[in-house]
């Protein structure tokens, strides 16, 4: 499966990259590792992830307290990735 990353996702992950990164750029390369891996495991089994309503998954990080929300298009043999939230916040639509 071809992932697409919407645009508001992509700014989330900006920024969440560049909070770790003032932190320590470390974090942040650790960071951006664990958001590939994840990424990996959403294309492996796309089907396996908790389904929050309808088409809307959801997949957690394994150590950062992050969570991806994608939906599927079947016809384009797509994940579409729609936000990169942390846990203390709620995607916005």
């Amino acid at each position: 499966m071809k992932i697409q990353i919407s645009a508001k996702a992509e700014a989330e992950l900006k920024a969440a990259y560049d909070w770790h990164s003032s932190i320590d750029p470390e974090l942040a390369a650790h960071f951006q590792n664990h958001f590939s891996d994840t990424v990996r495991r959403m294309k492996q089994f796309p089907f396996a992830h908790k389904q929050i309503r309808d088409g809307l998954r959801k997949i957690v990080f394994r150590v950062f307290p992050y969570s991806i929300y994608y939906t599927l298009d079947k016809s384009k043999d797509e994940i579409i990735i729609l936000s990169v939230s942390h846990f203390k916040r709620r995607p916005k639509e």
